[in-house]
């Protein structure tokens, strides 16, 4: 039995993150998102972020999610008793964990029975949990469940527990075996020994059977047996231990993606309780990309300040420029939009009245960053050798979003660099964000097709609105405004 709930067919691995990853992770807030869906358990942290940087790439598995994740924000209650069940089994399984050091075969079966008791108290609780009359609208959650009741059927169970009590061994050591090579047992299977009241489960009467006797000084005899004892028990002990690490490997991924929805719902939660709206995405076609009041969901988290919206309408848009005043909103924007595809490719919600974009092959920000303390390389040498890693897992479709790219050096130099970089990414069908002060660079790109131009909005008092709206790129970032204001406020 299979949980499939992040994907139909197979299950979520988690994996190591690269640098050019880990760059993303900072670069947009990643992280503070994720602790935001944690809500204090590291695990469902952990979970999350692995899931938000692994971005789906199928329509179909897109809104395969965003059906459960409607499921978890509706029901939290079932999938946070599904969470729980499987903390406790795992909890369990280490306590349990003494025992399987034993190095007799007796000791192994032992731990195994006993850990199977168990199990079979929680699948118990997890058949119950199916058999519950609640109105689940998705058909990951639907066809979860379904399998569940028909895998722990009441027949099931009860085999179950028989098979535990013919281990009990409480009349004796009895196994069925068959000769194999060289006339050695094998296939050896445990079975009831003759109880006196007999009943459905006795498998011999008094008047049939072969016995022997061994003498009790007979020192090889006892030897001989003992190892034959040995091996039943140890093949039956072997063969119980896969039927419980399947049910335990079940209950991981169980707590798994269970993590990841908890996670939707308390971020859910954090968003609309601080007053924002959500939306769930509608995919579009290929380079159309439209939003009303999206805002950076990084930035809300840790701010306790209104957060101001924007709204934007792009179609066959392949390059984006976000040029204005300093302070104006820019980066935030440009988080945004990195942020609500990731999570529109996660299968969740966005901060949003509505939002709509198509699928991104991969999505990647470079963004400035300081001085190396440790002088092992200039600002421009860091950056290109960072551009460079990101060239080299460009795809069709890709996003790459850029925030103050090669301003480490004149405006000449970094405009002539950045324009050869933008160039090469939209010939080969790659969209680009691109947030800069080079007028130099927004200017070589205002008579190609594909391209647009928003500024960061300031109004007829010179004030910040942190609106971006369409506009040509400016030659100003208005540092003058934003020098007088400090210094007159002070």
């Amino acid at each position: 039995m299979k949980v499939n709930l992040l994907f139909k067919d197979r299950r979520f691995k988690k994996t190591e993150l690269d640098t050019t990853t880990l760059d993303m992770v900072q670069d947009l807030g990643l992280d503070i998102i994720a602790d935001s869906m944690a809500s204090g358990d590291e695990f469902v942290k952990s979970v999350c972020l692995q899931i938000l940087v692994k971005p789906l790439l199928n329509e179909d598995e897109i809104k395969y999610r965003q059906e459960i994740t409607k499921d978890a924000i509706e029901h939290i209650g079932i999938f946070k008793e599904l969470y729980q069940l499987s903390i406790e089994v795992l909890e369990n399984k280490k306590k349990s964990f003494f025992w399987m050091l034993s190095k007799k075969p007796a000791g192994v079966l032992f731990s195994n029975v006993r850990m199977m008791e168990n199990l079979i108290d929680y699948l118990d609780r997890l058949k119950k949990l199916a058999h519950s009359e609640l109105e689940l609208s998705s058909n990951g959650m639907k066809n979860f469940f379904k399998k569940v009741r028909e895998s722990l059927t009441d027949e099931y169970i009860a085999r179950l527990k028989m098979y535990l009590d013919i281990l009990e061994f409480k009349g004796g050591i009895l196994f069925r075996a068959k000769l194999g090579v060289a006339n050695r047992l094998d296939g050896f299977i445990p079975m009831y020994r003759e109880q006196e009241k007999g009943g459905i489960f006795k498998l011999f009467s008094k008047n049939r059977g072969f016995s022997f006797t061994i003498d009790e000084r007979d020192e090889a005899g006892f030897k001989a047996l003992s190892e034959i004892k040995d091996r039943a028990l140890f093949e039956t002990a072997t063969l119980l231990y896969k039927t419980v690490s399947g049910i335990v490997r079940f209950f991981e991924t169980l707590k798994e993606e269970m993590a990841f929805y908890i996670g939707a719902y308390n971020l859910y939660k954090t968003i609309t309780q601080n007053g924002y709206p959500i939306c769930f995405p509608i995919i579009n076609k290929p380079f159309e990309r439209q939003f009303t009041g999206l805002i950076d969901l990084s930035l809300m988290v840790v701010s306790k300040e209104n957060m101001v919206g924007n709204s934007i309408d792009l179609k066959n848009k392949r390059a984006v420029f976000i040029t204005g005043a300093n302070q104006g909103g820019k980066t935030t924007f440009l988080r945004s939009v990195g942020i609500a595809q990731i999570l529109f490719q996660a299968g969740l919600f966005v901060p949003a009245e509505s939002f709509s974009s198509h699928i991104n092959s991969g999505i990647f920000t470079h963004f400035k960053r300081e001085e190396d303390t440790l002088l092992k390389s200039g600002k421009l040498d860091d950056e290109l050798k960072r551009m460079d890693k990101i060239a080299e897992r460009l795809k069709k479709s890709s996003l790459v979003l850029m925030n103050e790219s090669f301003a480490s050096t004149n405006e000449q130099e970094g405009s002539d660099i950045a324009e050869q970089v933008v160039s090469a990414f939209v010939e080969n069908g790659v969209e680009v964000f691109f947030v800069t002060h080079m007028y130099t660079l927004a200017k070589s790109f205002l008579t190609k097709d594909g391209v647009e131009f928003l500024v960061a909005e300031v109004n007829e008092k010179g004030k910040r609105t942190y609106r971006i709206k369409p506009g040509k790129p400016l030659q100003t970032s208005f540092g003058k405004d934003l020098f007088n204001k400090i210094f007159q406020e002070n």
